[in-house]
């Protein structure tokens, strides 16, 4: 099922949810009594009274034996604005239903002309394609250095650390689109984000930073200085920023590796 026939079976169910509550709370109110209630507050005590005229402001007092007949016209109360309300949204799922259009962005697609439309990003494009348009794109990596240790991916990409290379595979393993190292302009600075991730159901883009040398007190400054700017740049740990990190004694697992990757973005 597209996304777009959930959408309109969601406010399908919607609809009948509301015209179920409006239903059932007409037929309470053909059982209600007769007139209304004014609710008063008397010291620490509530107190009752029944209007029979609506110009009458104050009402007749109603005995506190006479639960049943007060529960009665508290439910009347409430059933009239929930009919009110209910009604107000029911008519706003009806003006969706009739006026939203599932195939409106595929036509806008459709008028492109065809031998243009591979140059596009397109929103109504089947995810695998707009993913696989995605990956494809051309960034220019953070170089190695000459005495950089050598890892490799199974998509045979060249990484920094065996950490990264269990991410890497991890990710590719699980179908998800990835950039390694791919640059990131904030506040005027490039960084180069371990991975640059598209979850494709909802095509939004993460950034995961492994921390691979926590036990580094030089190296930890810094990774705090850049989850900083990521935070002040809208990023946040656990949103669209995704952190591991690892020391000495406790290095980094695929059990973690594979739990945020079904948390985040699967």
């Amino acid at each position: 099922m597209s996304r777009q026939e959930e959408l309109v079976r969601l406010m399908q169910e919607e609809k009948t949810k509301l015209e179920a509550v409006i239903e059932q709370a007409e037929k309470r109110l053909k059982k209600a009594p007769e007139g209304s209630v004014r609710i008063a507050k008397c010291r620490r005590y509530l107190q009752f009274f029944l209007r029979n005229d609506p110009a009458d402001k104050s009402g007749n007092y109603i005995p506190s034996k006479e639960k049943r007949l007060v529960d009665e016209l508290i439910q009347k109360k409430y059933d009239k604005k929930l009919i009110k309300s209910a009604g107000e949204q029911l008519e706003a799922v009806n003006r969706f239903l009739r006026q939203y259009d599932p195939d409106g962005l595929d036509e806008c697609y459709n008028q492109i002309i065809p031998g243009v439309r591979d140059r596009l990003f397109s929103a109504e494009e089947p995810d695998e394609v707009y993913a696989q348009k995605w990956e494809a794109q051309k960034y220019e990596a953070k170089p190695f250095s000459e005495d950089s240790p050598e890892h490799f991916t199974q998509k045979g990409e060249r990484v920094r650390s065996k950490s990264e290379v269990m991410i890497a595979n991890a990710l590719y393993h699980a179908g998800i689109p990835y950039h390694y190292e791919c640059p990131l302009f904030l506040e005027g600075t490039l960084l180069h984000p371990d991975f640059t991730i598209l979850r494709v159901r909802d095509r939004k883009t993460f950034y995961w930073e492994h921390l691979g040398m926590i036990d580094d007190t030089a190296y930890r400054n810094d990774a705090f200085s850049r989850i900083r700017m990521y935070e002040r740049n809208g990023l946040f740990p656990g949103d669209r920023l995704l952190l591991t990190a690892e020391s000495y004694r406790q290095p980094l697992n695929l059990a973690v590796v594979n739990a945020w990757i079904d948390r985040f973005l699967l």
